[in-house]
């Protein structure tokens, strides 16, 4: 006596992608024929029609069979249990009958059809070219399009000679074989305009920009895009090289709420933040630190700085803010209370303290570690350079690196005094040390710490932290200014935030321009700095200025 289930045995027809793993568990399968089968054992014929995309194949299920295994469509291992294969009527009754296919026919193609890529790619070329009138002829069209596409790549209005060039670069390519289309000349005119040095490069000319490289360069600064309509009118009509039209055009951008490319990208290049995908903590320093904890730290500069930018707070709100932005796991890190949620949200902290702004950022102090412990010689050569501006030399290539002891026996601060004993170290390290080691509460993660911990492996495979020898982040700058955590050196910058107003102007001449600030340049920058000073501080101020400063427009 048969299960019921099985009966009448139900063939289904089902398409899909040739190459699925596991058919009988995948949902991109589509079913176009479900055909019962006659328990009589007499031959039954299907005859499904259904439209079949390029890289599918067909597939035949025993739709109420014990196992619902799709396969593909070949008659040798169709049945997951083959009669032939059956040995026993006992087995035939706990796994019901099977189904034989004589034979599979595939008839194509009925009607040539356009698969979702080649329609997808229809309405691409369609967008990119544009509607085409009727009384248009070849030349004329593909003139028509040149001349917005060229003016676009190039970021400037096409000239007449670049234009003729490229129209008989796409009829010669028509010509040169009966059966090409206009699209396939127009094709190598993209290829050719996008290894053209007027798409690659801005700029190009010596001396004074001009409108339409200011533009560009505006635009690619503040957005990380090509101008837009707005700053391509001011170009032409020659306005933008004015100092009122480009401080008009750049606040624009700057409140337009399209800063994302510009934060992301400026942020990770100063701050080193593109680092943060690359390191890995270790887990012993926080068992459950996973993905969302990575998202949350990556979040909170870029929002940090927004805010900053956005409502033009001082500069010195860099260093000692009383805001930050944060959720339960970055919460979790600096061990604030906080809501249980993963939303981030503005916080209130309280100035002076150990967390916030940039020296106290979990992102900035794990881009500034490598994951498992931490060097100061490396988080001081970083603020030296990114907060100081004033970068030090690489170290001698005989000189090896300084690893701390994990043993716990002799302190960080013991093995670089022995370090620095060398007369050719010592000159560098009396500028890093001592605010390497004002870091150095700052564990892997960013987590304040008052002991170094030493991990002691137990027999269960498990680690038992234990308590170490305490971090001693006393140091003494060149100028004599000392501090006993890194509270003090957040005060001593404050009083001293011409340092980094100096170096944050270079860092963004920098990016902006791409090239190195010259010394004329940084006398530039010297008088951009104090006049934004003398009113106010403010960020968007600072980094208008520089846009309105002799160096921005040059090349």
């Amino acid at each position: 006596m048969h299960d019921r289930r099985h009966f009448p045995p139900r063939l289904a027809v089902l398409t899909g992608p040739a190459d699925l793993e596991d058919p009988a568990k995948s949902k991109a399968l589509t079913q176009i024929a479900l055909h019962p089968i006659h328990p009589d054992s007499t031959a039954s014929r299907l005859h499904p029609k259904t439209r079949l995309e390029q890289g599918h194949t067909i597939y035949l299920r025993y739709d109420n069979g014990p196992s619902n295994n799709a396969k593909p469509a070949n008659p040798t291992s169709i049945s997951p249990f083959n009669i032939h294969q059956s040995k026993s009527h006992t087995e035939l009754r706990t796994h019901g009958p099977a189904i034989d296919i004589a034979r599979l026919e595939v008839n194509s193609p009925v009607r040539v059809v356009d698969d979702q890529k080649q329609l997808d790619r229809r309405a691409r070329t369609a967008r990119f070219l544009g509607l085409r009138a009727p009384e248009l002829d070849d030349p004329t069209f593909a003139r028509q399009v040149l001349q917005r596409l060229l003016t676009d790549a190039f970021r400037r209005p096409v000239d007449t000679d670049t234009l003729d060039q490229y129209t008989t670069l796409v009829l010669d390519r028509v010509r040169e074989q009966d059966g090409r289309r206009l699209e396939d000349g127009l094709h190598l005119a993209v290829r050719m305009a996008l290894c053209s040095p007027r798409f690659l490069y801005r700029g190009r000319t010596d001396g004074q920009l001009d409108a339409y490289d200011l533009a560009s360069r505006l635009s690619y600064f503040l957005h990380g895009s090509p101008p837009d309509a707005t700053l391509l009118a001011k170009a032409a009509d020659g306005s933008l090289t004015t100092p009122d039209v480009l401080e008009s055009q750049a606040r624009r951008l700057l409140k337009s709420g399209k800063t994302k490319n510009f934060l992301d990208s400026f942020l990770g290049q100063w701050l080193d933040l593109r680092l943060l995908p690359d390191i890995m903590p270790d887990q012993r320093l926080l068992q459950n630190f996973s993905d969302r904890h990575f998202t949350a730290v990556q979040q909170e500069p870029a929002l940090f700085v927004k805010e900053i930018l956005d409502k033009n707070h001082p500069l010195e709100t860099f260093i000692d803010p009383d805001f930050t932005y944060l959720n339960r796991r970055t919460a979790q890190l600096y061990r604030i209370d906080f809501a249980k949620s993963d939303v981030i949200k503005r916080a209130k902290i309280p100035k002076g303290g150990r967390h916030g702004g940039l020296l106290g950022m979990a992102a900035v102090r794990l881009a500034t570690a490598n994951g498992v412990d931490t060097q100061p010689v490396l988080r001081g050569a970083w603020l030296l350079e990114n907060i100081l501006g004033k970068p030090t030399p690489p170290p001698p290539p005989d000189v090896p690196a300084v690893e701390p002891d994990t043993t716990g026996a002799t302190t960080i601060r013991e093995l670089l005094d022995r370090h620095a004993a060398d007369a050719s170290c010592a000159s560098c390290h009396q500028h890093i040390d001592p605010v390497g080691f004002a870091l150095e509460n700052f564990d892997p993660i960013g987590r304040w710490r008052d002991h170094y911990p030493i991990y002691q492996p137990l027999q269960d495979g498990t680690t038992k932290t234990l308590q170490g020898l305490p971090v001693d982040a006393i140091g003494t700058m060149t100028d004599g200014a000392t501090f006993q955590d890194v509270t003090d050196l957040k005060a001593y910058l404050i009083t001293s935030i011409d340092l980094f107003s100096h170096c944050l102007a270079e860092k963004l001449l920098t990016y902006a321009t791409g090239r190195i600030p010259t010394y004329p340049d940084r006398l530039l920058l010297e008088a951009v700095v104090a006049e934004v000073k003398a009113n106010g501080n403010g960020f968007q101020d600072f980094i208008v200025n520089i846009i309105l400063s002799e160096a921005f427009a040059t090349k």
